[in-house]
């Protein structure tokens, strides 16, 4: 199955052009994603190993949850279907929060441009790590990391959301 993504112009709108994820990304063209920061009830984040399968940072360090906006889908629409992609979770029991949306521009190599604007989400809420069952095609593994200790490693390692984490932190009162 081709996932179709509504391609946008430098301000963010939609253009009326629909590409494949991957012309997208090979015309290196504006598109939308979703990025979600979950956290425990004690402020550590959740965060993803990728798998070695997926097209982009594979076998890398992830935030909780991170998706495309697919054609005429709407930016929660997306995250809520992505939470139940990544994590299989129910995110109707979960009380999700719209941060920001920032801009990334990466070239990745001459096949993976990603020009994208990305909606940033957070939620706080009671789980049990071992009680997720995440798919094990896109995510290799999961881990909870204190978010102070998150951040510093982002900065260290200027891992692509490093803007969004420092960002996030002040938003949370973390900085």
């Amino acid at each position: 199955m081709t996932d179709f993504i509504d391609v946008l112009d430098e301000d963010g709108f939609r253009t009326g052009e629909v590409l494949s994820r991957k012309d997208i990304h090979s015309l290196g063209k504006l598109h939308r994603a979703v990025h979600l920061y979950l956290f425990d009830m004690q402020n550590n984040i959740l965060l993803q190993r990728r798998t070695d399968l997926v097209d982009h940072y594979p076998g890398a360090i992830s935030i909780s949850v991170t998706g495309h906006i697919m054609s005429g889908e709407a930016s929660f629409a997306a995250l809520k279907r992505e939470i139940k992609e990544e994590l299989n979770l129910d995110a109707d029991n979960l009380d999700i929060q719209f941060m920001f949306s920032f801009r990334q521009d990466k070239i990745l190599d001459f096949n993976y441009i990603d020009r994208q604007f990305n909606d940033v989400y957070f939620c706080q809420h009671d789980f049990k790590l071992e009680e997720i069952k995440f798919n094990a095609q896109e995510v290799a593994s999961l881990e909870l990391m204190p978010f102070q200790e998150f951040t510093e490693l982002v900065q260290r390692q200027n891992l692509p959301y490093k803007r969004a984490v420092i960002d996030l932190a002040y938003f949370l009162g973390f900085d």
